[in-house]
């Protein structure tokens, strides 16, 4: 008997919950030793960056002043970062990493992008205003191509201003 894509996807697909997401989470995260927070950050529009920051006022980088922050790549999560925060935190005074939206316990607001450079905005326009939210002057990041795109979007506004 053949087999429709939706009597399929019933087959496999788990319904759930943001409680069960929260819970699932927390069992992950539970693996780090080093001491940490986690906090959903308003950024504006009713929506939240899920974020985990660790403290270390003993930090071994020399350049404390810098927050490093964590950022996945797309359909991840921070859990992706789990086997690195406790030696990153041992180096850092700040470490955050943070979902991006639509990922992960952060929120997942419509996506309207139809171009490239409209999806490049939505997620650089997030990370922006959570980085303000925050109170962060400097910060590295530590990821691929959201980097880039924030590093060059930051550039173009930076020399047009001018």
């Amino acid at each position: 008997m053949m087999t429709t894509f939706r009597e399929w996807l019933r087959q496999i697909w788990i319904p759930t919950s943001s409680t069960k997401l929260a819970e699932a989470e927390q069992r992950v995260l539970s693996f780090i030793r080093f001491p940490f927070e986690q906090n959903q950050i308003p950024i504006g529009d009713d929506l939240t960056i899920n974020t985990l920051h660790t403290y270390n006022p003993e930090a071994r980088q020399s350049n404390k002043r810098s927050p490093l922050v964590l950022l996945h790549g797309f359909g991840a999560g921070i859990g992706f970062w789990l086997l690195n925060i406790d030696a990153l935190a041992q180096q850092y005074e700040h470490v955050y990493a943070i979902d991006l939206l639509g990922c992960g316990r952060s929120s997942r607001p419509r996506f309207r992008a139809k171009t490239s450079e409209e999806a490049e905005r939505f997620f650089v326009d997030a990370l922006e205003r959570w980085r303000i939210q925050l109170k962060l002057d400097k910060m590295i990041l530590l990821g691929k191509y959201i980097y880039i795109i924030y590093k060059n979007i930051l550039n173009f506004i930076f020399m047009n201003l001018f």
